[in-house]
Parts: structure tokens; C-alpha cells; sequence
């Protein structure tokens, strides 16, 4: 599952040598072969795609499938960053590589140590027409992750029906969690999730301010 956001301020283990810089140079150093490999599949499928250009794409920043998906457009293997996706690099793709994967709880975990708060992201996922795709199973997760640290569930999220959202408040309540909340802004990559698509009660901002300083007096 897409496991543990968080809001952190900038001291502690986030310092250079701290728990979570080091969690994240780690899953940086993951992206950077995943997209590595990608690129190589791509040139054993006859379609090559320069793996300099994704790295110009990622403008210094830590490498995605997205900027992958640029590269192919910009060769010419897909009209668009959805064709790439679909045709090339998405889970059932042919030149997909796996991520390199971390616990849930092991998140959760550095967050805390860093002074964070670790959120479970999105638990579900829907469509336009409200039918679930994909739901990591929170009631199940969320004891082990409560007892890593876990602080919140992000409850408030793009195309979330009522149901849904009541249901995460539901959870949040039993286990005493943050309802946090977000648009899962990506940039051009996610048309409609835009900075504020997403209504997220004030309320929420606020506890999740609250915590913050908590737990990182």
C-alpha cells in the first residue's frame, strides 16, 4: 500500500544522516534503477528511449515513472503520457520494472523518529463513477501500523463518495487517528487532481498543525 505521508519539520533525523534521510536516499537510489531499467527494456523492445533525457526530465529531482513516460512520448513510441503508461510501463507493461518496496511500518517508523507524522495515503481508490478499484484493506493494516506509530488516515481525497469518507472517519475514531486529507497534486500527470480539488475541513488542517508541534517539541 501507498502507506505513510507526512508533514515533518525540518530538524532531527531529517538532518543529513538522520533515519528518514536515510529511508530516502535509499527509495531515491530505487528510482533511479527502476527508471534505469525501464529505459533498458525499452531498448530491448526496439524502442529506445535515452535514459540522460529521463534524468534532464526529472530536472534534478527524484526519478518517476512520469518523466519515463515523457521520454517515450518524446521518442515517439506514444502520443500521449496515458498511451505510455498504458501500452509500455504500467504494471502489466512490457517494460515495467518493479519499485522497490518498503513496509508500511518501516515508514512509519522513520517519520516518527524524524518528528513527522506518518498518515496512511489514499487507502482507496475509485473511479469517475464512484466504483472502487482498489482499496489496500485499512482494518486490516491498521493495527500493526498503529502499534509502527501511525497518526492518521488520509480520509478527505480526489473522488472520495460520502461513503467512503465516512467509513475512514469511522476507523479514525476506533484508533484514535488524524482524518487528514489532499488532492495528490502531481502536476500535468493527474489532470483534475489540481492544488485545492479536494475539500478538506479546516478542522483537519488544524489537528494535523496541532500534532505536528507535538511531536516535534
Amino acid at each position: 500500500p501507498h502507506a505513510a505521508s507526512a508533514s515533518v519539520r525540518e530538524s532531527g533525523d531529517l538532518a543529513p544522516g538522520g533515519a528518514l534521510q536515510a529511508l530516502l536516499h535509499r527509495l531515491r537510489a530505487g528510482r533511479y534503477e527502476r527508471a534505469k531499467g525501464m529505459a533498458a527494456k525499452m531498448d530491448a523492445l526496439g524502442m529506445p528511449v535515452s535514459f540522460e533525457r529521463i534524468q534532464e526530465l526529472a530536472a534534478g529531482g527524484s526519478i518517476g515513472r512520469p518523466h519515463v513516460a515523457r521520454a517515450i512520448v518524446e521518442a515517439g513510441h506514444a502520443y500521449t503520457i496515458g498511451e505510455a503508461f498504458e501500452r509500455y510501463i504500467g504494471r502489466e507493461g512490457p517494460a515495467y520494472v518493479e519499485r522497490m518496496k518498503l513496509s508500511p511500518a518501516e515508514a512509519a517508523q522513520a517519520i516518527r523518529a524524524s518528528g513527522g507524522v506518518p498518515v496512511l495515503a489514499h487507502p482507496y481508490m475509485f473511479d469517475q463513477y464512484g466504483t472502487l478499484l482498489k482499496s489496500v484493506g485499512p482494518d486490516k493494516l491498521l493495527p500493526e501500523l498503529v502499534a509502527a506509530g501511525l497518526r492518521g488516515i488520509e480520509t478527505y481525497y480526489y473522488r472520495y463518495p460520502t461513503t467512503a469518507i465516512a467509513a475512514l472517519l469511522k476507523l479514525t475514531s476506533q484508533y484514535h487517528l488524524l482524518a487528514t486529507g489532499g488532492s495528490d497534486f502531481h502536476g500535468s500527470v493527474k489532470p483534475g487532481q489540481g492544488l485545492g480539488s479536494v475539500y478538506v475541513p479546516w478542522e483537519a488542517v488544524e489537528t494535523l498543525l496541532n500534532e505536528l508541534d507535538q511531536t516535534s517539541r
